[in-house]
């Protein structure tokens, strides 16, 4: 008997040694909070994009704000408030865009769909008493205002989440520094592998949500200008359609390796020609100016110049194609982020850690040479994880 109740004593003192109590509630905490960050993993997402595309202009800002707060405000204030204007805008023209193509019979379409119909206004006071009646005790109104209702409630969850994603950007461009200071003193050392590891990741999002996102964006500017501006002297009836929408795709095809704004520079330019030879043969001069301008100082402006100085050029450009456009198909709307996040997390798994477990005797993988002096093969356009500030900051002689 006291054999067993030493034994039972010295399991219980084990436990006391190990703080059992104390980890079975961390285990409790960290599943709240993995369901919570899964509930919210597309905002928490989003908010890691308006992070990381805030923190370069944050850090400048805050040279001459008075506080890291008023920095982190102004920053957000400058950067998603006039990116959201000019997207909203752009939207707006591109419905009206698509607007010169309705027709009478797409109206027609659009009113049998709808379910309140009103052929004319009643003149009589009685009739128009007796149509809101009807209006009121059928279906068609309590159906139409519970749809509006639940659009009414899905807008305003939406724009709820997208307030709490800008208000945890807006912690983390406040709180960074002191998150880090606190990993570094309880969690792992500057020097550790976690820590080499993590902060690869942190440049790597950097480079790909800061570099890309804003190139796409000051080429969608850019492209618009011109375009409108090729409009004001474009022959009759020669205009660019659709100027807006097209600068957008402008954008977005700059993730294309070698040739993606080409292809659209190529398709304008065709359809300009088209309608020159239909309709005024000695207006080709315009189609020429077009390819030439876009293809040469337009374009050389953005390879030369925009894209080597706001992209860090850590990743070779098909991996960054690859996940821009298998993540919306993959996880929906948020796929737009979360593509790049998994690209950014796997590749520099692989290309840090991965080989270090495949070879434990040496203190570095063969992606790493043991000479710091040495190089290896990378793909062309691509950067070293260790020249990556040097890449940003000195874009002599990148190539798009």
């Amino acid at each position: 008997m006291s054999r067993e109740t030493s034994g039972a004593e010295r399991i219980r003192r084990i436990l006391r040694n190990l703080d059992t109590g104390w980890w079975i509630f961390a285990l409790v905490v960290g599943s709240v909070l993995v369901f919570v960050g899964w509930v919210y993993l597309p905002w928490i997402i989003f908010g890691l994009f308006v992070y990381y595309v805030a923190r370069p202009i944050e850090t400048r800002v805050e040279r001459i704000a008075p506080s890291k707060n008023i920095a982190a405000v102004v920053t957000l204030l400058l950067i998603v408030l006039p990116v959201v204007g000019i997207l909203g805008s752009a939207i707006l023209l591109t419905i009206a865009e698509l607007s010169r193509f309705f027709t009478t019979e797409v109206v027609a379409q659009l009113n049998a769909i709808l379910p309140i119909t009103i052929d004319a206004i009643p003149e009589d006071p009685a009739e128009f008493v007796r149509q809101l009646a009807e209006l009121f005790s059928g279906g068609a109104f309590q159906d139409a205002f519970g749809s509006l209702s639940r659009t009414v409630g899905s807008v305003a969850s939406g724009l709820f989440n997208a307030f709490l994603s800008l208000l945890f950007a807006f912690f983390l461009l406040r709180e960074d520094e002191r998150l880090t200071a606190w990993f570094h003193a309880n969690i792992a050392d500057e020097d550790s592998e976690v820590v080499e590891y993590l902060s690869a990741v942190d440049e790597g999002l950097e480079s790909v949500y800061f570099g890309y996102t804003v190139t796409i964006f000051v080429v969608i500017v850019l492209a618009a200008v011109v375009y409108l501006a090729f409009n004001l002297i474009a022959p009759s009836g020669l205009q660019i359609p659709a100027p807006i929408p097209l600068a957008v795709i402008t954008g977005i095809f700059t993730i294309v390796p070698l040739v993606g704004r080409s292809i659209v520079y190529a398709i304008v330019t065709a359809y300009l020609v088209v309608v020159a030879l239909q309709s005024n043969p000695s207006a080709l001069w315009f189609p020429l100016l077009f390819v030439v301008v876009m293809e040469l100082p337009f374009d050389n402006l953005i390879r030369i110049y925009i894209r080597p100085a706001l992209s860090g050029r850590l990743f070779p450009m098909g991996l960054i194609v690859f996940a821009y456009l298998i993540g919306p198909p993959m996880f929906g709307w948020y796929g737009i982020f979360y593509g790049p996040f998994l690209m950014v997390v796997v590749v520099l798994f692989l290309q840090l850690k991965f080989p270090r477990m495949l070879h434990p005797g040496r203190e570095t993988g063969p992606l790493r040479p043991a000479d710091p002096h040495d190089d290896w093969t990378v793909d062309e356009g691509q950067t070293r994880l260790d020249d990556v500030r040097t890449d940003i900051d000195d874009p002599a002689g990148a190539t798009d």
